[in-house]
């Protein structure tokens, strides 16, 4: 029995937004892609899937289920009203620094950095600078070191886009990534971060309008950091607080777990089973087996993997739930 999870960040009018080469799905592809997805899938709820992965109920053949990290204000102002028409639920995952202390998650200043920049070796060579700067304080490594490490292209991003990604999110000591970040993002975007903040992410207002509509919702975390490079007690902590904030929107029941980044590791996945985890996603890209898989850890395919025109014929996604 397989489920085909489908995983989103950014759906906005991204022509008509202030910083348009941020990668994000347009939303009228959004809509395209479900109109796609109806053809040919069933979707069905998160309750549906915890009782699947627990034998207790089955899922109909050619289930779907569409899932959605960060918490943007495009969730609300986008995704929500076509969710809600369509009769169809969403689960989201937003994070709670970013309501609580309107702060900005390092992964969006970079996006926003990045489509700020034409030239991504501007960044590099700015990078390369302020390690060379810092080398002796915090004992680095050359930054050439750093880039043969981190600079691998993915399906989706080239090496410098890479090394600037990871180098900042998890490369370099803590102190450090945040200066250079702060830096760059001072430099480069000029926007006030806390301003944006504001605009960028949802509140817990639309959350709960979204709830009373149906909506699900789950932790990633409370700083959105790469849980498996934390320490444990630091992993405890990082769950602790995203179950608070989970309990104040009253979703802390059966709750379900997205991992930041995809990262994840023994110790995180032992503490959220202890604390009563029922579901936890990754960023692995494939269908899930709900009879192999382990429930903590359930695939998921980006959304640049399904098509976005309803006329479109089945790809190899959609030949593996219809053959």
């Amino acid at each position: 029995m397989t489920l085909t999870v489908v995983m989103y960040h950014y759906v906005r009018e991204l022509d008509k937004t202030p910083y348009p080469d941020i990668r994000g799905l347009h939303l009228r592809a959004f809509k395209g892609q479900l109109d796609y997805m109806k053809k040919y899938y069933r979707f069905v709820k998160l309750e549906d899937i915890v009782q699947a992965f627990y034998g207790k109920k089955k899922l109909p053949k050619n289930s779907a289920f569409l899932t959605f990290d960060d918490g943007y204000i495009d969730h609300y102002q986008n995704v929500f009203p076509v969710l809600k028409k369509n009769n169809i639920q969403g689960c989201f995952f937003p994070v709670p620094s970013t309501i609580d202390q309107y702060k900005m998650l390092v992964a969006n200043k970079i996006h926003f950095i990045l489509a700020s920049v034409q030239n991504m070796n501007k960044i590099v060579d700015e990078i390369f600078s302020m390690i060379s700067a810092s080398k002796k304080k915090f004992d680095l490594f050359d930054p050439e070191q750093y880039y043969e490490r981190y600079a691998l292209p993915s399906r989706y991003d080239s090496g410098e886009v890479i090394f600037i990604k990871r180098v900042l999110q998890k490369g370099l000591p803590s102190v450090l990534r945040e200066k250079i970040l702060n830096e760059l993002f001072q430099k480069f975007v000029k926007d006030d971060e806390s301003s944006l903040a504001k605009e960028l992410y949802i509140n817990i207002d639309q959350i709960k309008e979204m709830k009373e509509s149906g909506m699900a919702f789950g932790s990633h975390g409370y700083y959105h950091d790469w849980l498996n490079i934390l320490s444990h007690n630091d992993q405890e902590k990082e769950i602790e607080k995203s179950l608070h904030f989970l309990k104040k929107i009253e979703s802390h029941r059966d709750w379900v777990m997205c991992y930041p980044y995809g990262g994840y590791d023994d110790s995180i996945i032992q503490i959220i089973k202890d604390r009563g985890c029922s579901l936890g996603f990754t960023t692995e890209v494939r269908l899930a087996d709900i009879r192999q898989d382990n429930p903590l850890l359930v695939p998921r395919l980006n959304t640049n993997d399904l098509p976005t025109n309803v006329n479109s014929v089945p790809n190899k996604w959609a030949e593996k739930i219809l053959n």
